[in-house]
């Protein structure tokens, strides 16, 4: 299974100029007879269509099964390619979903309790949904949904429960029901009838049974469409008729020839019926007239045989090494699929057509015409295929175009040298005792089929021979543990045909004088007489005694531990039943149990061995489900074998196929699963692999198919970020280096040519400043790639030569989910070099032209060309990454979304927001208590159905049927398309336990409400371009002074006055829906005992990309929130990591939880800046709400918690008072607790203070601390930006905001340094001012009113002061007076502080002193009045009796007192 630390990965494609082996074990047909799909052996899938010269070519091929394809069926069926689909079935029962037309897998299941052998895809007539009967090793047949694959019920037998061989589906065109006969392994035809009111996870039983005698083993069942009545029975050598009222024999036929038996059969029409043999021949029977209708008679005489009239032959065609059933396919010729039949060469008129797939890999198609049929002759008719197709023919022509592939699989010009196994190794530096410190570049690794040993450096290549025959595992031990004291980098080991493992010097090999002669090993192993086929690293969690070793499997079932550091072998084990090669004794899987120092042998028979590894012998043998269990137990799990029974589990952690560690195609379980490597140091953890390999299929020469270079842009990006910002004599140092600059330099340019939208004009203006800045000569070849879905299921496109397909028609067929991803890994490329420093950017890109500025422009302008590419792009793809672990791939996903957006009209977002509202859930307004459970939704959209029992009218409880808890086709249509495993990740509600049906239902509504929310956040921010738009206010990466990035800045700007936040495409309900919605999932938290599946969803990317719209969005949410909630919330999830959210190095990433937490404080940053003062004066409601007794307790619990480490400190006597300040501001005037007021901010306010919010109330019954001040930190960092960006909108709400920041400051630095050292952004603000020695501060409000804060006694006083805004204050040297100055009044007035009662214990009184009127303030030097910003006005007290008045440190009044 392909793990990578990005869920964007660019798989290229290097195809073998060998024709992959492809033995068909199943085929099927598109409703057109456009497309047919074949199965293989093998477990890969090949997608063909037509191309110009009126045949089939090959088009996709698709990989991911582990077993061999059994069946392949309908899943949906559109008039639209894109919407139809198929599901395929391997022998280890994984059941995929793909799309018809990009090959793409959109879904998969392993079935842990049914284990399927046959799966049959019908269309009920009381559904639209097609259903899924299988049967297996299970006395029943399962019937799932075809889409959601979800088990609906089951069919038994009560009378005779036996496995189901095979069945029959069919309407029944007088009842009006569906009918299903099926047959069991001991001969009994079992008959149920279907109505569509078969209840969830009921069993429905038979409707009756009968035994039927045969002389051989029963294969198939099948009935005629055209007269139901009518059975036939196939059997290995026999094949009969029977009547299906009472099942008597009414024809029955023996195969002669004791070579030929049958592998299946069908009727097509009442009178003929098709039988398939085992040498890939199709006989055409004509039955006896009126001998289908003499019910009861028993079996026929002679003279009723069937007439064998036409044989369907293959000309000169080989026998058919396999006896795989359903290789033929029968269909009748319909309107939808004549056309496309002719175009092939069927005849004029053809009735009939069958489809036949070889083990060779060709495909036959036959067809019978009316003629043929009607009149048929005397004589036996041979009719030849009139459609014939190889893939090795095919291939041949694709050959011819794959020169650039070439030389990596053959080096020579002999065709069966091929490359066998390939690895990718990512050295370091390292020194020896005897070698000074060297570093070693990346290397790439071979084996050919001749023994070769080919290592291939970015400056050179060394062929030796390394192995008699061919080289079948190869293993750079220190890839995996990164760890040079377990391993040396520079040791790797091969093993081969010759039975031997070689222990080779990389250093030798890369600088060793070339006149040394032939390259030799440090060390050969002859520890076994068979091929070796995997070499594995030991355990992870090693004890010392294992530290290094290295484990060896062979075909003959032998194990062998080895150490390549010390040279020696510690044990040889074996399967407990000997094995040798190609036998079900050989190994299937390897385990470890450390405590007991035993090692776990498990063969491909089911037997296990337990090996003591002290004393190096054999502890004990077990078979059956003994072996499985005790398996089980042991960690570190490596699965080794080819072909592993049914019966055995499967394990996907096989390293033998990682870009680390290969073993030879013909060897493995998993032909196309690769994993990353283990991360066991602090060093595995700094380093991601950029680049991973894997190899697919097996060519005719036992190399693979094809290589896949899976590119990880965001390993990528963290690796070149690393590199750039570190010093330029980094190699010099201690450190190790997996990959310098240069090394990142090269991947970065070859990714970029390969993705880059190269236009079909070469003289396009961003093509050519593209090819000069990557210092390339010419265009390079459009690259093979391939598309990566879930769980490592892969597809590749399979190369064309130009006269095959349309050339437009091949360019376009590349999935949108490809085109975007190319595009989001371009511009996220282009943002992380605009984070380099120049100078580093320069010594990867010496031209002059801005590569990354270049690469955003070819796709976000507003040309034509961009346009087009825009459109390619799905929407819901760009919004699964826009909480991605990377940064840069984040800020590409929005910029790309927001660049779509814009390129669409008005009509066409219309149609997009009418397309998605449907699906957007209901939420009630429900009390917090049941927000915890249920998260209070409603579902709204129309084609939910509920499962929960309902009742009608009468009052009679009615039990849903089985669909009726199915979600609609329209639903999952919507819903298989999506990124399951980024939507899936919160389950909104949920109403009701989530399973296979509720998840497409929370999948479809997730993407509902990012796609609407993201629409509505582009009408706030649509007066910037989209890539300002897309930057977070909050800026964590450090960037380098030097760097493009550093002189980005966010848009810390109000919104423009002229920005309206309207739009005409949705509607207020909408948008309150939106909002609601949005709050769920800023609201959610875990109830107790909760799962691990709740936990995830708290950190889930969906939740974190709706808090970042509940901030981006917020001019449209403000109606329809509750702000100090809101806060709240937002406030409780920083808090919860407040302490860890440093700055980002660049290439880090934060985690799960904590990027939830940036998350908010994003929002809260969006929040603060698009509405300032709504935000102080609710934070500074909150407080009051709360009363001083109250908060200071949680000041002094919190204190406590603190510096004790312990949140639930007890509340002491010894607390500080809180400091309380009065309504100062004109918003906050007496009139604010009154209900009818009028302002809109005073609404927003007066529903804070009526309806406080939950956990507000929680925190003052229980005394914990506010989200406040937990999240003080935070919250002093957002204010103190605020002040400074935004200083003149901060002057009439500076009361509230000097009273949040004494709340949030520390109470002792700020006794013992003043408020001006604790939080100096104030000193901008010349209407406060503080006196450290007095412990005084005082506040102007733009009310005229002073206020007084004493931190020695933790009293308030506040007076009216002016009749007008008060403009300065000053204290004297004292502390003991103050000076106030109205600039529009004309005033300075004195004021004396004292304290009454014994010793200034009293309450704290403030006196008028003096006042002074002086002229209006003019500038020195003018003859007029001029005006002047009151913002610069400074009151100074330099000695007793003067106070001076200062307009930008200039005097301009001096006033004697």
């Amino acid at each position: 299974m392909l793990k990578v630390c990005s869920p964007v990965v660019v798989p290229i494609v290097s195809w073998s100029k060998q024709c992959p082996l492809h033995e068909i074990s199943e085929v099927l047909f598109s409703p057109k007879f456009s497309e047919i799909v074949t199965g293989a052996s093998s477990g890969e899938l090949i997608i063909w269509t037509f191309d110009n010269k009126e045949s089939f070519w090959p088009r996709w091929m698709c990989t991911g099964h582990v077993g061999s394809i059994k069946n392949l069926g309908f899943a949906r069926i559109d008039a639209k390619l894109s919407d139809s689909y198929f599901f395929s079935h391997s022998s280890t029962n994984e059941l995929a979903i793909w799309n018809w037309e990009d090959g793409t897998c959109l879904d998969i299941r392993v079935d842990q309790i049914y284990h399927h052998t046959r799966i049959k895809s019908f269309k009920p007539s009381f559904t639209d949904a097609h259903l899924l009967f299988c049967s297996g090793q299970y006395p029943c047949i399962v019937v799932m949904h075809a889409l959601q694959l979800s088990n609906l019920f089951t069919l038994a037998s009560n009378a005779h429960p036996n496995w189901i061989q095979d069945f029959a589906l069919f309407t029944h065109t007088h009842l009006k029901q569906e009918v299903v006969l099926g047959v069991s392994n001991s001969g009994v035809v079992i008959v149920w009838t279907l109505t569509g009111k078969e209840t969830l996870n009921s069993t429905t039983y038979e409707h009756e049974s009968r035994t039927i005698p045969t002389n051989s083993p029963i294969l198939q069942i099948h009935c005629c469409e055209h007269l139901p009545r009518l059975v036939l029975l196939i059997c290995v050598k026999e094949w009969r008729i029977l009547d299906a009222i009472d099942c008597s024999t009414q024809t029955f036929h023996a195969s002669c020839d004791p070579k030929e038996h049958y592998v299946g059969g069908s009727f097509f029409h009442r009178e003929y019926l098709a039988i398939y043999t085992n040498v890939g021949e199709v006989c055409i029977y004509h039955l006896p007239k009126n001998s289908a209708f003499r019910i009861g008679s028993g079996l026929q005489v002679a003279s009723l045989k069937p007439q064998l009239v036409i044989k369907l032959r293959m000309n000169d065609a080989p026998r058919l090494k396999l006896s795989i059933r359903y290789q033929f396919q029968h269909t009748p010729v319909t309107k939808m699929c004549k056309a496309n039949l002719f175009r092939l060469g069927a005849p004029e008129k053809v009735v009939d057509a069958f489809l036949c797939g070889c083990s060779d890999g060709t495909l036959c198609v036959w067809g019978l015409t009316t003629d043929q049929l009607v009149e048929p002759g005397e004589k036996l008719l041979e009719i030849p295929p009139f459609l014939r197709t190889r893939l090795s023919d095919v291939w041949q022509k694709i050959s011819k175009h794959l020169l650039t592939e070439v030389a990596f699989f053959n080096h020579t010009s002999v065709p069966t040298d091929v490359v066998t196994s390939c690895i990718i190794v990512y050295a370091s530096t390292y020194a020896t005792d005897a070698t000074p410190r060297r570093s070693l570049p990346p290397l790439l690794i071979r084996g050919t089929s001749t023994g070769d040993l080919i290592i291939t450096s970015p400056a050179s290549s060394h062929r030796f021979r390394g192995h008699y025959g061919a080289v079948l595992a190869l293993l750079h031990p220190f890839s995996f543990a990164l760890d040079s004291t377990t391993f040396r980098p520079n040791l790797f080991l091969s093993g081969g045909d010759d039975f031997a493992v070689r222990l080779w010097d990389l250093e030798a090999i890369l600088f060793e004088d070339e006149e040394k002669g032939e390259t030799n090993p440090l060390a050969v192993f002859y520890n076994h007489a068979a091929p070796i086929i995997a070499l594995l690293v030991g355990p992870v969690t090693r004890p010392s005694s294992l530290a290094g070793c290295v484990i060896v499997v062979a075909d003959d079932g032998t194990v062998s531990v080895l150490f390549p550091n010390d040279k020696y072998t510690l044990i040889r084990a074996r399967t407990a039943s000997g094995g040798y090669a190609n036998t079900p004794a050989t190994v299937h899987a390897i385990s470890w149990r450390l405590a007991e120092m035993l090692l776990l042998i498990l063969a491909a028979d089911g037997s296990l061995a337990v090996w003591d590894i002290r004393s190096g012998q054999l502890e004990r043998c077990e078979m059956g489900s003994t072996a499985v269990e005790i398996f089980n137990t042991g960690s570190e799990t490596f699965t080794i074998g080819s072909s592993p029974l049914p019966s055995l589990p499967s394990f996907f952690t096989c390293p033998a196929n990682q870009s680390a560690s290969a073993a030879s195609v013909s060897h493995r379980t998993a032909a196309g699963r690769i994993t990353r490597r283990n991360s066991v140091t602090n060093q595995s953890a700094r380093f991601l692999p950029p680049l991973l390999l894997q190899s697919v299929g097996i060519n005719a020469c036992g190399g693979p198919a094809a290589f896949v270079f899976h590119f990880d842009p965001e390993a990528l990006i963290s690796n070149l970020l690393s590199s750039a910002v570190s010093s330029k004599d980094m190699e010099s140092t201690e450190n190790d280096i997996l990959l310098s600059l240069q090394d990142c330099g090269s991947l970065v340019k070859f990714l970029l040519s390969v993705i880059y939208p190269w236009s079909d004009d070469p003289s396009a203006e961003y093509d050519v400043q593209v090819l000069g800045a990557l210092q390339l000569a010419k265009r390079p070849q459009k690259p093979h790639l391939g598309c990566l879905s879930m769980a490592g299921y892969l597809t590749l496109r399979i190369p064309c030569p130009p006269d095959a397909i349309d050339k437009t028609d091949y360019d376009s067929s590349l999935s949108t989910k490809v085109v975007t991803n190319l595009r989001l890994v371009q511009v996220a490329l282009a943002d992380a070099l605009c984070c380099m420093p120049a100078d580093r950017l320069a010594e990867i890109f010496p031209s002059s032209i801005p590569i990354d500025s270049l690469l955003i422009r070819s796709i976000c302008s507003s040309t034509s060309s961009s346009s087009n590419i825009l459109h390619q792009m799905r929407l819901h793809t760009l919004l699964a990454r826009w909480q991605t672990k990377c940064l840069h791939m984040r800020y590409s996903a929005r910029t790309l979304t927001y660049s779509l957006l814009d390129s669409l009209s008005t009509e066409e977002r219309r149609n997009l927001v009418n397309q998605w509202v449907r699906f957007l859930p209901e939420v009630k307004n429900l009390p917090e208590s049941i927000h915890a459970t249920t998260n209070g939704i409603v579902n709204g959209a129309p084609t939910h159905r509920s499962a929960a029992n309902h009742i009608d009218a009468a009052g009679s409880t009615d039990t849903p049927t089985a669909l009726d808890c199915c979600e609609s086709q329209e639903l999952l249509k919507m819903s298989i398309k999506l990124e399951s495993g980024i939507f899936d990740s919160f389950a909104f509600g949920p109403s009701r336990p989530l399973n296979a049906s509720s998840v497409h239902r929370y999948r479809v509504a997730n993407c509902a409400i990012l796609i609407l929310a993201a629409i509505a956040t582009r009408v706030v921010s649509e007066h910037l371009s989209p890539a300002l738009a897309a930057r977070d206010l909050c800026v964590e990466l450090n960037y380098p002074p030097t760097s493009a990035a550093a002189s980005l800045s966010p848009y810390y700007h109000p919104l423009p006055p002229e920005v309206k936040i309207t739009t005409t495409v949705m509607e207020d309900e909408v948008f309150r829906r939106i909002a609601s919605a949005l709050m769920v999932f800023l609201d959610y938290t875990p109830p107790d005992g909760t799962k691990r599946q709740a936990l995830a969803q708290v950190a889930s990317p969906i939740r974190r990309t709706a808090i970042d719209f509940l901030g981006r969005g917020f001019p449209l949410w403000e109606p329809y929130v509750d702000t100090a909630h809101l806060l709240n919330s937002l406030l409780s999830l920083i808090a919860s990591e407040v302490g860890q959210l440093a700055d980002l190095q660049p290439g880090e990433v934060f985690n799960g939880q904590r990027d939830v937490a940036r998350a908010s404080r994003q929002a809260l940053w969006r929040l603060t800046f698009t509405r300032p003062h709504l935000v102080i004066l609710t934070l500074s409601l909150m407080l009051r709400r709360l009363g001083p007794q109250t908060l200071n307790a949680m000041l002094t619990s919190n204190a406590t918690a603190v510096d004790a480490g312990n949140t639930s400190a007890e509340i002491g006597g010894n607390s500080q008072r809180l400091l309380r300040v009065v309504v100062s501001s004109p918003a906050l005037a007496s009139p604010i607790f009154a209900v009818n007021s009028g302002s809109e901010l005073s609404r927003h306010l007066n529903k804070s203070v009526r309806n406080p919010s939950q956990p507000t109330n929680q925190a003052a019954g229980t005394g914990q601390p506010l989200p406040l001040l937990k999240a003080a930190v935070e919250v002093l960092r957002v204010l103190t930006e605020l002040s400074s960006r935004r200083g003149v909108e901060m002057t009439p709400i500076l009361p509230e905001l000097v009273e949040v920041v004494l709340v949030c400051v520390d109470r002792t630095r700020l006794r013992e340094r003043g408020l001006h050292a604790v939080f100096p952004i104030l000193q901008r603000f010349h209407s406060v001012d503080s006196h450290t020695r007095a412990q005084k501060v005082c506040v102007g409000g733009t009310n005229g009113m002073l206020i007084f804060f004493d931190f020695k006694s933790g009293r308030y006083n506040s007076t009216s002061a002016h009749n007008a805004p008060i403009t300065a204050v000053c204290f004297n040297s004292e502390g003991r007076q103050l000076a106030s100055y109205s600039m529009q009044e004309n005033t300075i007035k004195t004021w004396q502080l004292f304290s009454t009662g014994l010793f200034g214990i009293g309450s704290q009184q403030v006196r008028a002193l003096n006042t002074y009127p002086i002229r209006p303030l003019q500038r020195p030097g003018s003859s007029t009045a001029a005006a002047l910003d009151p913002t610069e006005i400074v009151l100074t007290w330099p000695e007793p009796g003067v106070v001076n008045v200062l307009h930008a440190d200039v005097l301009i009044r001096s006033v004697t007192l």
